[in-house]
């Protein structure tokens, strides 16, 4: 009886622990995501942008909604403009954004070549 009552304490202990461990990995992680919110870096495209404030002190990041979505923080990555705009993206679970606001110039021909002197005018 003496080793059945010792076992339920054991498996008692196993048990607050684990709880414990759970609740801690919550606050965490509550803590962590409410330092972000949910930004839209044009119609239909979201990602969570870090608040900043005089308490916060990391730079202003993005980091991957899929990622969030499973309690994971996995920064996005600036991977250059294009002339869709900054492309973003998550080397955790390869998804991509790109920022339309701020597009790499489309080139376009220096000179009118459809004057008396052009090409066309041949």
């Amino acid at each position: 009886m003496a080793n059945d009552i010792q076992a339920k304490a054991n498996e008692l202990e196993n048990e607050k622990f684990e709880l414990t461990k759970k609740i801690q990995e919550y606050e965490a992680w509550t803590k962590l995501e409410n330092l972000y919110e949910l930004k839209e870096l044009s119609a239909g495209r979201l990602v969570y942008g870090y608040k900043k404030n005089e308490l916060n002190c990391e730079p202003f990041h993005l980091l991957c909604p899929s990622c969030f979505s499973k309690k994971r923080k996995s920064i996005l990555q600036n991977f250059g403009i294009t002339d869709k705009g900054i492309r973003y993206g998550c080397h955790d679970c390869k998804f991509e954004i790109y920022d339309p606001t701020q597009k790499k110039p489309i080139p376009t021909f220096m000179h009118d070549n459809s004057g008396p002197d052009g090409w066309m005018s041949r």
